[in-house]
């Protein structure tokens, strides 16, 4: 028994020796490997970092790559602080006291002395703004405009028809009445003589109220006026003081390319206003006794238009019309001039006839004056049938030359001469016959 536990400890310490033996070999082998493994890195990592240190430019250069600059960073110190250390208390700076400006005074020499940049306010600054500029540019003409627009006045044109059972059927047009004054008694409004000649009934609008069947005081077939009488006592205080009176310029002081604004119902729509140009001036209407200038201006034609043109003064210069137009600007607005127009426009407003001569002339050409040796003179074109013209002896085709002492160089002479002459009162026309000379003898009359 004895004899075999050394065997049998022999074989066991044979055993874990070998057990241990192994065991031994293979640590040794794990280390090598690892150590051979960790070496070969270490080579392989100096390679490559040896090998991109000599291809990273000549790779980048190839691609066509711009390498990034690295950029440092600074590095801040913060100072380090005790724990017993406080932060230091800032000290406050003194404000300096205001300085006070002393206005600049120009003097010989102003470099020497400092001046002050002047501030620019909004407005000032807008000003330098083409837009805001038009704007402002609008709304002076607006505000123009709308003043202007207080001395007219709604005139509505009825007309009364009946309808299948029997009953009234009113229907109206509009037109823009030029309130001229008041004598006291009735508010007169100027208008077209040919729309009221064709209305049932005239309705006026004042302020906010509307009176009715507004009667005619005065018509003028020929220059196409009338003069309408609104009651005084129908038309409320307050409407009348949202009123003003027409104020009248001087139509021969506009000249083509100035501005005008036509106020009423240009495009047929009460209240309204257009800006316009005058595009020419010189063309003349001839009627009896007298004519009166027509400007053209850039503005379309609408059959509906009605009312005034005002120059930037807000003084009605002209009167919108459709019937004084030449058949090669039948498309565009016209004005009569009111120069031509103002004895008549009176006349109407105080009821009273004017005077009358009965004839329609225009200015003899250049042509037949040279030829008749005279340097002025007045065609005869029509001599109105009753007429005290006609009652003389004048006749169509006769130049006038004079009135008494008075030479005719243009038409609207003549009107000015009988104005001032007293009805019945006699006067020596001068004129030209068959190139002969004349005198006949006129009793100037009062046309109804």
């Amino acid at each position: 028994m004895d004899e075999k536990k050394p065997a049998e400890n022999g074989d066991y310490q044979f055993l874990r020796e070998k057990i241990v033996s192994k065991k031994k070999g293979r640590i040794k082998k794990v280390l090598f490997v690892t150590l051979g493994t960790v070496v070969l890195a270490a080579v392989f990592g100096i390679v490559a970092r040896f090998m991109f240190m000599v291809s990273d430019v000549p790779i980048g250069r190839l691609l066509g790559l711009s390498p990034t600059p690295t950029i440092s960073p600074t590095p801040t110190r913060t100072p380090a602080l005790s724990p017993t250390a406080r932060p230091a208390t800032p000290t406050p700076m003194p404000t300096p006291t205001p300085t006070p400006q002393v206005p600049f005074t120009p003097t010989e020499a102003p470099s020497a002395t400092p001046t002050e940049v002047p501030s620019v306010t909004p407005t000032e600054a807008a000003s330098d703004n083409p837009i805001e500029q038009l704007k402002e540019m609008y709304e002076k003409l607006g505000g123009i405009a709308k003043k202007a627009a207080k001395s007219l006045v709604r005139v509505d044109y009825v007309s009364i028809e009946t309808d299948w059972f029997g009953e009234p059927l009113e229907s109206a047009v509009s037109e823009s009445g030029i309130l001229i004054g008041d004598n006291g008694v009735e508010l007169l409004v100027l208008v077209s003589a040919g729309s009221a000649a064709q209305a049932d009934r005239i309705d006026v609008t004042v302020g906010k109220t509307t009176i009715q069947d507004v009667s005619v005081l005065s018509t003028d077939a020929e220059y196409d006026l009338s003069m309408l009488s609104v009651p005084l006592e129908k038309c409320l205080a307050s409407d009348r003081r949202s009123v003003e009176y027409t104020v009248f310029g001087e139509s021969k002081a506009v000249k083509a390319g100035d501005p005008v604004i036509l106020v009423g119902s240009p495009d047929g729509y009460m209240g309204t206003y257009r800006f316009a140009m005058v595009t020419n001036t010189g063309n003349f209407a001839y009627v009896t006794d007298n004519r009166f200038e027509i400007y053209n201006t850039d503005l379309p034609e609408n059959a509906l238009g009605s009312g005034v043109f005002v120059n930037t003064a807000g003084e009605v210069v002209g009167i919108l019309t459709h019937g004084f137009k030449e058949a090669r600007n039948e498309n565009i607005t016209t004005m009569i001039a009111v120069d031509g127009v103002r004895n008549a426009i009176l006349s109407l407003a105080n009821g009273t006839a004017r005077n009358y001569l009965g004839v329609v002339t225009t200015e003899t050409p250049a042509g037949v004056l040279k030829k008749l040796d005279i340097k002025y003179g007045l065609y005869v074109t029509e001599v109105k049938a009753g007429s005290p013209a006609e009652a003389a002896g004048i006749k169509k085709g006769d130049i006038l030359v004079k009135i008494g002492d008075k030479e005719l160089k243009t038409a609207d002479v003549i009107y000015d001469i009988i104005s001032e002459t007293e009805a019945g009162e006699t006067l020596t026309i001068t004129l030209i016959r068959n190139t002969k000379p004349e005198e006949v003898e006129v009793v100037i009359g009062g046309r109804e």
